[in-house]
């Protein structure tokens, strides 16, 4: 014998699968099988017959459906897996002799997991579908409190309305309407002494007069503001009318020049901001009649693509907004709060001589949207 030149086999031994056990159970790998769900432990015997240095044979296996590329046992004649999922499974293995030389038909053995209950396609829907309800019944739940919940707050803001409506008729409006008797009451005896009297009785007698108009103009304003709280109006009139009419009212026998005008297309806001609104522009309206000695209003309605403004502006002899106000008068603060409850900007621009501007602008958010 040659050492130098020893001779080599080129033939590979044949490879067979011997048995396949699974949690203990043995499976003849003849033909496809099935293995219990929740198999746990498998183990896949395999063997391949050889004369020449058997000990010196290697293995390469692969189980498709769960190894992605060959495994290199050496000379382990067995291969090992634990907690297979549920689907079909082939095991594939070759062998190779001594001097490296490797069969090229591999031995196949084909079996199933079976699944459990938990893990079918049905259970699977059925557990979808038992989300999907629980999820629509939280919605229904969720959306029945929130439901409740404003209909609870509705339910306190108009009982408190109506308790506001009912402390005003009962104190204001009777406190007014008994001004209004005594102005008229006034103003008859004054009709009566000034037919024998000069001028001066008669000019007494029509300022009398007028101010019993303008204090029955007040209180029946202020019915129609009861009235409002306790059935508030389905269509009210426009914004830019009602600020008109509310200017009409505040200047009346005042002999103040009032110009109001409105600008942009109209947009239709709550009526809670537009309340708001024509309160915060009376109120500017009242302290140029009351404070401004002023000549000439001028009130404008602007609707803009971002926002609406609304001013007041006067010629009157201004004041300094930094000063503090002085105590019991609460009327600038009020604008300030109300503007600030409908998320809108309110500007107050005067200085002493020039006259004063109040500036309010409500943000295109504050819009009530079609539908």
């Amino acid at each position: 014998m040659d050492p130098d030149h020893l001779p080599r086999s080129p033939r590979p031994p044949p490879v067979l699968i011997e048995e396949v056990v699974a949690d203990r159970k043995s499976y003849p790998p003849a033909a496809p099988f099935s293995l219990p769900s929740l198999t746990r432990d498998l183990e896949i015997r395999y063997t391949a017959p050889s004369l020449a240095a058997p000990q010196k044979v290697r293995f390469r296996y692969r189980l498709e459906g769960r190894d992605e590329d060959w495994v290199d046992a050496a000379t382990r004649r067995q291969a090992f897996y634990n907690d297979l999922a549920p689907g079909d499974y082939r095991f594939h293995v070759i062998a190779c002799n001594s001097d490296g030389a490797c069969n090229e038909s591999d031995a196949t053995v084909g079996f199933k997991v079976l699944p459990t209950f938990y893990q079918t396609r049905w259970f699977l829907a059925l557990c979808l579908g038992a989300t999907a309800c629980f999820a629509w019944a939280g919605y229904r739940w969720r959306l029945h409190r929130v439901t409740a919940r404003l209909e609870r707050r509705h339910r306190d803001r108009l009982a408190e309305r109506t308790r506001i409506a009912r402390d005003l008729h009962d104190s204001l409006l009777g406190d007014m309407a008994g001004v209004a008797m005594q102005l008229s009451a006034a103003s008859r005896r004054a009709e009566t002494a000034g037919a024998a009297a000069n001028a001066a009785d008669t000019t007494l007698a029509g300022l009398l007069a007028g101010l019993g108009a303008q204090v029955q103009q007040a209180l029946t304003e202020a019915r129609r503001s009861v009235t409002a709280m306790r059935n508030p109006p389905d269509e009210p009139s426009a914004l830019a009318d009602r600020l008109a009419e509310s200017a009409e009212r505040t200047f009346a026998g005042s002999g103040i020049e009032v110009d109001v005008e409105q600008s942009g297309t109209p947009r239709e806001y709550p009526e809670s901001v537009e309340a708001e609104v024509l309160r915060i522009a009376t109120e500017a309206m009242t302290n140029a009649r009351q404070h401004a000695g002023c000549r000439k209003v001028e009130i404008a309605c602007a609707y803009g693509r971002r926002h609406l403004q609304v001013r007041v502006r006067d010629d009157g002899r201004g004041f300094d907004p930094h000063e503090q106000t002085p105590t019991g008068h609460w009327g600038l603060v009020g604008m300030r709060e109300r503007s600030a409850a409908i998320g809108a900007r309110l500007a107050i621009t005067s200085s002493p001589g020039a006259g004063t501007e109040v500036l309010l602008a409500v943000p295109a958010s504050a819009w009530r949207r079609p539908g």
